[in-house]
């Protein structure tokens, strides 16, 4: 079943509403109010296929309302409105300074549906890449559809860009940001449009995959292997905690995002942690390295060998003891079997005590042979350590060793409570076992339990985990109190969970309403649970929140304050009855930081001073109806919004008398103006606005005028007239674009500009002004630091060599002006000396009729561009002024010399490295020649 549309017609035309089904055979029911409709000689049902028809014939003034189609429980309404035929209308309100009166002045009445009008508009963004965003809106009008632009192009909404309308709320989201979404957006709602810029920073690079550790054989390379989320990243790598250098020791690779460190011809004293930075993010792992030969601990008298694996066989290998070199015989036997290398002692006495080498070419290993009372003992595993104790913080790694002793070597297993662990980060050695956590969570938390077992017992020990974070977001913050407008008192509570580490502090931060942006401006102590700001501009409305800190960082921050909303707009009613009506109205222009829970209707009769709630619930919608009115008394009604900070003041009162019979006869119009008898007082830059209570039927039409000039509608002046109201808003705008930009000084770093004011500030003081700048070659316009107050401003930090096109915006409370004209694009580079030789000595005087004849050396870098003036006026060649202008020379020259060329001859020299001038007196009289010369 597809909805009807509403239909306005004049006094005895007929209406036709259609609509269509899915199949023919379909029936349906029109409904006015409850009264089923049938045909006959007031209407005409058609079934015509899937389409179906109601027509009202002959309408009249009382046919007006709400028609229903109803397809068993599927239904759907439009309004049917009928204008009268003969009524006229004579109202036109004047506006004076701090008076109003009324002029008469008669035209035809009509009904106009207001226009399409944003009354939320879009705000600027700035996010990282890879997020999501949402620009949002709010218009005045029910499920319209509205028009979405980038930088002038219409957007293609696809699964990764949607567009959402949920009844007044236009939502434009934008999935998974890179830079290529930046830009200036623009949502056009019929004649009015909202803009805001989206702003992407860089997100950092991250691990995709960390170190691990690595256990090499000495003499052996080792490669630690990380993988980071951006190619263009830099990494430094650390041993220890310690930067360490690319060298013989330490070779870095680079393959796309795979970044390597490869360690050669490792030794026992290379066993430490290494790890790989980049930003503020570490990926750390541990380096074992296995001795080819171990120290050796036997009795007097036994046997002992020393055994050697290499890489390849075939390679002549040493052995020497103290640095002499072993012979083969029979106190000392050597044997090679492809790889592995041995050499037997026999029968060992002290003598033989020392250090043993073993040498293949470049590669050598040692051991030390020592006496003692046994041979290596069988035993159970020893836990070299008691209960530990540690402290990681969120997201760091974590590795917890347990150093043991046991022969055979031991088998670890590792749990967490009654709960095995998995194997994957276990790591057990001859005298070690360890546990490694890449990135520490919360649940991390608890008593670990490593039991180590051999054949011949097993051991266990205990390590207890701390794992500390930010705090939590602090609890119930409140502004409790204001003073003057420029004086805020917030309280709040600790935060639930501090983090494992306790509180060190509080950071308040706050948010200008047009801002997207967040400032700390006040700290307090671990103890104070309040602040005191005194930095907060009057009648600016701003948002709080707190965050706590301990020592780990700065937590999450609480949730904004929230204000009250601003009342309802735009109150008016119809369906009126001598016992009823029906309400509508706007949602506020202001929700207070929070979403609306729902409106209060209340009413007064006349002559009371009660007022009485009608809604025993919040009202979700935007309309309701009064009932149980007395006939014949006059109502006074508002409406007030609540959200989670309380109620809202009421909106305007709508006054409204309920007559005993109601009639469509025509009234003559009414207004009443008694809230203006003293005039109408704005503060800048706060909108003007005026609504004037009218009555009449039909609606009347209200005309607006400033002076003599009648207003009409526009960017800046709205106007609307229902049943109950005429109201006039004029709202100031965004300034006119700054003038003039000039520029000069420019180096190889900055620049110096300036510029004139906007000839219009939009109706609010100028705050500041924004300068931009443009690389050639690019689109893109970068903000040049902070807005300056005033009109001049020196750029810095510009690539030499580069050239650059700089614009200004001015700013008032509204926002940015459009740019001003953009400058030439200017070269940063050190400004190189522009010279200016006029080879006349003083002056010229000449006879008149003779020829004058003015020769300059200009030079620079880059060429400077030559103008010639006289008396303010540039000279242009004519039939007797030529101008030769070439490389390195320009030479005005003037045949047949009159009086009037005396004066005062001026040649400018400009380029982008600055001007030079020089002036020549030149006479025409007599028959002397004397010369004059001024050099600027």
């Amino acid at each position: 079943l597809t909805k009807p549309q509403n239909l306005e017609v004049l006094e005895g035309e007929k209406a036709e509403f259609f609509c269509s089904v899915s199949k023919e055979a379909i029936t349906v029911q029109w409904l006015r109010g409850d009264t089923v409709l049938e045909a006959g000689d007031k209407y005409d049902i058609i079934s015509d296929g899937k389409k179906r028809t109601l027509v009202v014939k002959d309408s009249i003034l009382g046919d007006a309302g709400k028609y229903t189609v109803m397809v068993g429980e599927a239904k759907a309404t439009a309004r049917l409105t009928v204008i009268g035929k003969l009524y006229f209308i004579n109202v036109q309100v004047h506006i004076l300074l701090h008076s109003l009166y009324i002029a008469h002045d008669f035209g035809v009445f009509i009904l106009t549906e207001e226009d399409l009008r944003i009354i939320e508009p879009l705000e600027d963004i700035e996010t990282m890449e890879k997020k999501t965003v949402t620009f949002w809106c709010k218009v005045n009008r029910l499920n319209a559809t509205l028009k979405w632009t980038k930088n002038g192009e219409e957007i293609t909404f696809n699964k990764r860009i949607l567009y959402k309308i949920d009844k007044y709320k236009h939502s434009l989201i934008i999935k998974d940001c890179g830079f290529v979404d930046e830009g200036e957006y623009t949502v056009t709602a019929g004649q009015d449009k909202s803009v805001a810029e989206l702003l992407i920073t860089e997100a950092p690079a991250d691990f995709i995959e960390h170190l691990r550790d690595q256990t090499v054989t000495e003499f052996d390379d080792a490669v630690f292997t990380c993988q980071l989320s951006k190619e263009k990243a830099s990494v430094r790598w650390y041993r220890n905690g310690r930067e360490i250098k690319e060298g013989k020791k330490y070779q870095f690779e680079k393959d796309g995002n795979l970044h390597r460190l490869i360690i050669k011809d490792c030794r026992l004293d290379d066993e430490c942690e290494y790890s790989c930075g980049v930003d503020d993010r570490k990926s750390r792992a541990r380096l074992f390295v296995e001795g080819m030969c171990r120290l050796n601990r036997i009795s007097p008298g036994a046997d002992v060998i020393f055994m050697a694996e290499l890489n390849k066989d075939g390679v002549e290998v040493k052995w020497l003891r103290n640095n002499m070199i072993i012979v083969q015989g029979d106190k000392h036997q050597m044997m090679s079997e492809g790889k592995v290398h041995r050499l037997q002692v026999c029968e060992i006495k002290p003598r033989d005590q020392g250090e043993y080498r073993f040498i293949a070419k470049d590669k050598e290993a040692r051991a030390k042979l020592e006496l003692a009372g046994k041979l290596l003992a069988l035993s159970a595993p020893r836990i070299k350590t008691g209960d530990q104790n540690l402290v990681v913080d969120v997201g760091k790694p974590l590795t917890m060793t347990v150093p043991y002793d046991a022969y055979p070597r031991a088998e670890a297993e590792w749990l967490k409570g009654e709960e095995s662990l998995p194997t994957t980060t276990v790591d057990t050695t001859t005298d070690c076992t360890t546990f490694k956590i890449y990135e520490a969570k919360k649940s991390d938390k608890g008593r670990y339990k490593v039991i180590l077992r051999n054949k011949h017992g097993q051991a266990e020990a205990f390590i207890n985990v701390e794992v500390i974070d930010v705090p939590g977001p602090v609890r119930n913050l409140e502004v409790t109190e204001t003073y003057d407008g420029e004086v805020a008192t917030l309280t709040w509570e600790p935060p639930e969970y501090d983090g494992g580490s306790p509180i060190t502090g509080y950071i308040i931060e706050l948010r200008n309403r047009g801002s997207i942006k967040w400032e700390p401006t006040m700290t307090t102590g671990a103890d104070e649970l309040s602040a005191v700001l005194t930095d907060v501009v009057e009648n600016e409305e701003y948002f709080f929140r707190v965050r706590a800190q301990n020592m780990v960082g700065v937590g999450k921050p609480s949730p904004a304050t929230r204000a009250r909303p601003s009342p309802p707009i735009n109150l008016d009613h119809s369906d009126q009855t001598k016992s009823s009506v029906q309400l509508t109205w706007e949602p506020p222009l202001k929700d207070g930081g929070s979403p609306i829970l729902g409106y209060i209707v209340e009413r007064q009769e006349e002559g009371t001073d009660k007022w009485i709630r009608c809604n025993p619930k919040l009202v979700p919608a935007l309309t309701y109806k009064v009932t149980g009115l007395k006939p014949g008394s006059s109502y006074y009604y508002r409406v007030s919004a609540e959200n989670a900070a309380g109620v809202s003041d009421p909106a305007e009162h709508l006054k409204l008398l309920h007559q005993i019979h109601f009639s469509f006869f025509p009234v003559g119009p009414t207004m009443d103006l008694s809230a203006f008898k003293d005039g109408l007082e704005v503060i800048v830059p706060e909108p003007i606005k005026i609504r004037v209570p009218i009555t009449g039927y039909p609606v009347p039409t209200a005309t607006w005028s400033f002076g003599d000039q009648v207003l009409e509608e526009g960017d800046r002046v709205t106007m609307k007239t229902t049943a109950s109201f005429a109201e006039l808003v004029i709202t100031p705008t965004v300034p006119d674009p700054p003038e003039n930009v000039k520029w000069r000084n420019p180096t190889s770093k900055g620049i110096f500009l300036t510029w004139e004011p906007p000839k219009y500030d939009g109706g609010a003081r100028i705050k500041g002004y924004l300068v931009e700048k443009s690389q050639r070659g690019t689109d893109k316009w970068e903000i040049c630091g902070e807005p300056v107050v005033e009109t001049k401003m020196e750029v810095t930090k510009l690539k030499e060599g580069e050239w650059y096109a700089y614009r200004v915006k001015a700013l008032n409370r509204i926002g940015a002006s459009k740019p001003s004209k953009p400058t030439d694009d200017i070269q940063a580079i050190d400004a190189k000396e522009i010279f200016l030789d006029v080879k006349l000595l003083a002056g010229l005087t000449v006879k008149a009729g003779t020829k004058i004849e003015l020769p300059a050396k200009v030079t620079g870098k880059p060429e400077p561009q030559v103008t010639w003036t006289k008396a303010d006026k540039i000279l242009r060649p004519d039939d007797r002024i030529t101008i030769e202008t070439k490389p390195n020379h320009s030479t005005v020259t003037i045949t047949d010399s009159k009086r009037s060329d005396s004066g005062t001859y001026i040649i400018e020299a400009v380029n982008s490295s600055g001007r030079a001038t020089a002036v020549v007196e030149v006479n025409v009289l007599g028959m002397h020649v004397f010369y004059v010369y001024k050099n600027h």
